[in-house]
């Protein structure tokens, strides 16, 4: 796959990768898109494209292991609102021209979070399940730990509404900057809404999205 190659990296730099790792992922990541609204499919590509990915959208979900050429992407992305069986059709065709494809699940079609999601999928090497943020919801906060000190960035996403078919929806970053090894506590605003809530944690290059679940 394009963006799969080894790198060493010595003790003790954990989130510190170094700049063109970033530059070498997005530029050879290729993505397609495939949702419902073209609003947010718009503001997704553009997104992406700023970052350096090449991408292709699509609102059609017919014919759609027809109408592209499947090996040639890295990771494939759909919308809550794409059919389930087109969902199953797509994803056996593109595992079929190429068993290393990666598959993201949009949450709810929010074009920033979405992107999120994207990037910590390509950088799923990254992440560690052990390690994954927690949302607790009685004391509106989320629990992270860190083994060692790093750069740490916490967004809230939410739906503003649901006129289609293009929906509304907000954002606040809650959290952005170094934080020292240990544990961490991030409140989570009460003006936030309990329903449709979202937040994504990127600590160095890892991305973890969470869904606010009351």
């Amino acid at each position: 796959m394009a963006h799969e190659f080894l790198l060493y990296l010595p003790s003790g730099s954990f989130g510190k990768l170094p700049c063109w790792y970033n530059i070498i992922m997005r530029k050879k990541a290729t993505i397609l898109i495939i949702g419902k609204s073209p609003a947010a499919l718009d503001a997704m590509q553009s997104l992406l494209h700023k970052s350096g990915y090449a991408v292709e959208t699509t609102n059609n979900f017919e014919n759609v292991p027809e109408r592209f050429k499947l090996e040639n992407f890295d990771l494939i992305t759909m919308g809550g609102q794409v059919p389930p069986d087109t969902k199953a059709i797509v994803m056996q065709a593109a595992k079929e021209r190429k068993s290393n494809m990666l598959f993201v699940q949009g949450m709810a079609g929010i074009p920033g979070l979405v992107v999120e999601q994207i990037e910590g999928e390509l950088a799923a090497e990254q992440r560690k399940p052990d390690r994954a943020p927690v949302f607790r919801a009685a004391t509106r906060t989320l629990n992270l730990f860190l083994p060692e000190s790093a750069p740490v960035k916490v967004t809230a996403w939410w739906h503003t509404d649901f006129i289609p078919p293009n929906p509304g929806s907000d954002s606040r970053v809650l959290c952005n900057k170094t934080l020292a090894a240990g544990n961490h506590n991030i409140p989570v605003p009460g003006d936030i809404p309990n329903e449709y809530s979202f937040v994504t944690v990127r600590i160095g290059n890892a991305v973890y999205p969470l869904k606010l679940v009351h």
